[in-house]
């Protein structure tokens, strides 16, 4: 792909007037009979050529189409007036004439273009960098751009501002900001979250998320070290447990320590638990045949000794009970799945956690299950209620439990016989039974305990449910899981390996979706918080329990013991997010924290802007900061006032203001008719929105403020580097996605269900990567263009060869000098000689099908137009239609009905085009598979000749056609190429410039 260097190479040079010549007679005596205002045989109106009211671009846009279509003998037909093949060739002759007297007249012109709206995709890959790469879905709702030019949404002519896609622009830019924090920190403080927040101006609030996010990092760091560390060393090592023991034996016997990163507390652990256990230890059976291990065993050996022992092999069963309680269902209500099941069925209790939502009552249902036990008792415990300002009370505080029948409160801690012997935060109820209570006002988050009384229940079971609705009923709920009491005895064997699989599983935090249940976050997080005092930050947390260290549970880690588990890299993200807490709770001197905004503001906006802010533009965004902040709101709001004003300005959304001048300067211009070339500004920026469909990075900015881009060798250098960014799959992504019609696959549902239930959306991204991924190897790794239509490789996943059929495709390694972000993703794979280059891949076989079965005319219509770059007119309005079924209802095959279609010669002169292109396409099904017999099991026809005679047969034929034919795909190629580089369509002027890129007019 040299030739997108030399298309970065241009600059403009001043205009040139344009000189008209006058049409020539041929074209009004042979032509304008058809194709006046009146007639308009083929959509094509020649009337303001004849008139000479056509002129530049326009005229030469008409002229080239009837230069193509006399070349091609298409027009005169040859039922019209007479013309030999001399004259012919003398029309077409005075067509070209005009055409390279109007290209040299307007010899590097670059014509009158619009200023260019950023697109929705470019918005959104621009704000991914400047959020540093966290927001990748921004704009999601902008509408979306028509095209012009050469078919491109970047074209600012196609491109209006209506006070409603203003407000889209507005709506998008507060939906991108909700991702911003700012900070009153002295390094920056902008920080960006790929989960958006509304803005908190209340300092509580904002304290409060603050200790919000420490206590997500603990969690996660929970998270990090607890099932996702062991699940990892599991499928590696096939026990995470064993690891533990070869380190603690590495550690025993002075060995040289395991390079697989371990977490140092649960080693701690380990090497006291095997080094310390007495004999009535959970872990004695493993403890014995590890302590037997001798000192010189090789590193296979230790391994393969270790995971015998804590899988049963060496020192007794690993076999443990099955579960002592039925499993529950409420779990729907809890965001911790995993922590549920660990309590209710190997604890005896069942927790709860509700988000209430709207909810202005909450019910609390327990039924018997249905199997007519008498002897359940069961009790509701340890309720509290989280409130939105991030404060909670126990539940006995805040609200009054009444029966949701009979509205008899109940008394907290007395029993169904009025004796107190439960808890003073219980409620107990015989099932079946229903309590309520009203929901307390700012409520988010109802926590609740419910148990079986042991001292009442042995061998019954319940139900249990915490509903926003009173239930219809409150017996027995078909569908519900059962919760019960113990079911059996067990023997001190069975009881041994059932205590350790539970301290193997013990951890301090719920891990199904990082909650914070169990961890009684506020008060151990902070315990030691050395910053400022509690009070500031929202303590103390009274009513939280303080942890407590399981020794003997090697994954149960406490807040104290997180932190000592932290990698340095995470430790550092801790450090950041304390500043940002205390930057809160005790912010700087408001003099110095108006400087750091204001120099942060203009940093942001002269990045969104793409060029250095001007004095006038510095003050009005300093100013919309201090006056926000004068109304009372948060620093973070305060400067988002001024961020928004940035990214709802034109200099944002309109690409061509990189560089800006005095209006005086700029009226002198016009009105002189003055044209002055790219400056680097703009050539930076109109650079990466090519190869980026972004803004600028720092290193081309920089360059960019030195102008030093218009020297030729920087330009081409930074032009080889963008090349080598991940960014630059944009190419494949934007520009290659609009030329060859497929940006929009993803939300492709052509397919139908039931013929083709293999069309997963799975399916339809490994399409959708294949090509992507082609592509941009293609574009990004300098690979020949052949390779669009004659390629015997492709990138596909083990899914897609599936599809194909290609499970043993031979695996091809990357060539060396693979362009950054290439060497992931899909294999590259050599295909068989059926298939190779775009035209065979299974995305554009599928997209130009029908639901029911292939298409050859869409199909050949893609390739002439979107391959080939011929045009196709549309058809007219009483075509006969083809079935939508393989067969017609006369029993025609698609092929045959294409045969009778094309006897009539209006339908003829355009299928003999493209049909047989698609009809070579026919071995392939609608979902891109190879097939030699049809879905009615009929033949498949996969030959049909073009209007010059040439017999296309096969996907094979295809491509020798497309081979020889292959000026025409390039010449497309590059017409569409220049015409997304510079958001214009392709005009006159520009012919020398792609005569001198050697890619033909």
């Amino acid at each position: 792909m040299k030739n997108l260097l030399l298309f970065i190479s241009i600059t403009c040079v001043p205009a040139t007037a344009i000189a008209r010549e006058p049409l020539h007679v041929m074209l009004q005596s042979h032509c304008a009979d058809c194709h006046d205002r009146d007639t308009t045989e083929g959509e094509f109106d020649l009337t303001e050529l004849l008139s000479s009211k056509l002129a530049g671009d326009s005229r030469a846009r008409v002229l080239a189409r009837v230069r193509s279509r006399v070349e091609a003998g298409e027009m005169p037909p040859e039922d019209a007036d007479e013309l030999s093949s001399s004259q012919r060739q003398r029309l077409a002759q005075l067509v070209s004439d005009e055409l390279e007297k109007l290209a040299e007249s307007l010899r590097d012109d670059p014509g009158d273009v619009a200023m260019t709206r950023l697109t929705p995709y470019e918005y959104r890959n621009v704000i991914r960098d400047l959020s540093g790469g966290v927001v990748t879905d921004a704009g999601r709702l902008l509408p979306n751009e028509g095209g012009a030019g050469e078919g491109f949404s970047n074209v600012g002519e196609a491109q209006g501002m209506s006070p409603v896609q203003f407000e889209k622009y507005v709506e998008a830019a507060r939906g991108a900001l909700q991702h911003l924090r700012v900070y009153p920190l002295p390094e920056g403080g902008f920080v960006w979250r790929d989960v958006p927040r509304e803005s908190v101006d209340d300092p509580k609030h904002a304290t409060k998320e603050a200790t919000d996010d420490i206590i997500a990092w603990h969690v996660a760091q929970q998270q990090k070290w607890g099932a996702e560390h062991r699940d990892s060393l599991s499928q590696k090592y096939g026990s995470a447990h064993a690891i533990y023991l070869e380190a603690a034996w590495r550690t025993r016997h002075g060995k040289p320590p395991l390079d697989e990163p371990l977490s140092p507390i649960a080693l701690e652990k380990w090497t006291r638990i095997l080094n310390d256990a007495k004999s009535d230890s959970p872990f004695i059976q493993w403890v014995k045949p590890w302590r037997t291990l001798p000192g010189d065993l090789s590193d296979e050996r230790i391994r393969a000794e270790c995971l015998a022992i804590t899988t049963g092999q060496r020192g007794g069963s690993t076999e443990v009970n099955q579960e002592d309680y039925a499993p529950p269902y409420e779990i729907s209500f809890h965001e911790a799945k995993e922590e549920v099941l660990e309590a209710a069925t190997k604890q005896g209790h069942w927790p709860f956690r509700i988000e209430i939502g709207e909810a202005k009552e909450l019910f609390l249902i327990v039924t018997d299950a249905g199997d007519g036990g008498q002897g359940e008792y069961a009790v509701w415990q340890k309720g509290r209620i989280v409130f939105r300002d991030g404060s909670s009370k126990l539940w006995q505080q805040a609200v009054q439990v009444v029966g949701a029948n009979s509205g008899k409160h109940f008394e907290w801690g007395v029993d169904g016989e009025g004796s107190k012997v439960l808890g003073g935060d219980a409620i107990g109820v015989r099932p079946p039974g229903a309590l309520k209570f009203a929901v307390p006002d700012e409520a988010i988050v109802f926590e609740v305990d419910l148990t079986l009384d042991p001292n009442r229940t042995k061998l019954a079971s319940i139900q249990a449910l915490v509903l926003k609705d009173k239930p219809k009923s409150q017996s027995y709920i078909p569908g519900r899981f059962v919760f019960g009491g113990r079911k059996r005895q067990v023997d001190a064997k069975r009881e041994e390996n059932r205590q350790r699989d539970r301290l193997l599983r013990l951890r301090n935090v719920a891990e199904a979706n990082k909650t914070k249940i169990g961890l009684n976050a506020e008060r151990n997080v902070f315990a030691a918080w050395p910053h400022t005092d509690l009070a500031t930050i929202g303590g103390p947390w009274d009513e939280q329990e303080q942890e407590q260290e399981i020794l003997d549970a090697p994954y149960h880690y406490t807040v104290t013991q997180v932190r000592r588990n932290a990698t340095v890299e995470d430790a550092a993200e801790l450090r950041s997010l304390e500043e940002r807490l205390l930057s809160i709770a005790a912010p700087p001197d408001s003099s110095e924290l108006t400087t750091s905004a204001e120099t942060w503001i203009e940093r942001f906006a002269s990045r969104a802007w793409r060029r250095p802010l001007l004095n006038r533009e510095r003050d009005l965004l300093a100013g919309l900061y201090r006056d926000a902040l004068e109304q009372g709101v948060s620093f973070d709001s305060a400067v988002k006032a001024s961020l928004l004003a940035v990214l709802v300005s034109p200099s944002f959304l309109y690409r061509g203001n990189e560089t800006v001048s005095e209006t005086i300067h700029d009226l002198r211009q016009q009105e002189e008719g003055l044209t002055r070339p790219l400056t680097s500004l703009e050539l930076g920026s109109r650079l990466s929105f090519f190869l980026w469909s972004s803004l600028p990075d720092e290193e081309l900015m920089q360059l960019a403020i030195e102008d030093k881009l218009c020297n030729s060798n920087v330009l081409r250098e930074q032009a080889r580097r963008m090349l080598l960014d991940p960014r630059a799959r944009s190419l494949a992504t934007d520009f290659a996605g609009q030329v060859w019609d497929f940006a929009d696959f993803n939300q492709f549902t052509g397919p139908d269900g039931e013929r083709f239930p293999e069309f997963t959306p799975a399916l339809r991204q490994a399409m959708f990567d294949e090509v992507v991924t082609f592509l941009d190897d293609l574009f990004r790794n300098d690979r020949p263009l052949t390779a669009l239509i004659d390629a015997d490789y492709t990138f596909a996943d083990a899914e897609l060869l599936r599809h194909y059929g290609l499970e043993q495709s031979i695996r091809v390694e990357r060539t060396e000098g693979t362009a950054a972000g290439l060497t992931e993703g899909p294999n590259r794979v050599k295909l068989p000689p059926e298939r190779g280059g775009v035209a065979t891949m299974g995305l554009f076989l599928t997209k130009t099908s029908l639901p029911l079965r292939t298409s050859p005319v869409q199909r050949g219509v893609w390739v002439a137009e979107k391959l080939l770059g011929r045009e196709i007119p549309s058809p007219p309005a009483d075509v006969p239609s083809i079935s939508d079924a393989e067969t017609s209802v006369e029993g025609l095959s698609v092929r045959e009905q294409l045969q009778r279609h094309r006897a009539s010669r209006t339908c003829a002169a355009c299928h003999v085009k493209f049909d047989p292109l698609g009809v070579s396409l026919e071995n392939f099904d609608a979902l891109g598979r190879w097939r030699t017999v049809l879905h009615d099991g009929g033949e498949v026809a996969n030959s049909d000749s073009m209007p010059d005679g040439r017999e296309v047969t096969g996907a094979a034929g295809l491509r020798r056609y497309l081979v020889d034919h292959q000026n025409e795909v390039f010449a497309h190629f590059n017409r569409k190429l220049l015409g997304y580089a510079l958001g214009r369509a392709v005009q006159p002027g520009d012919t020398a410039l792609l005569e001198r890129l050697n890619i033909g007019p």
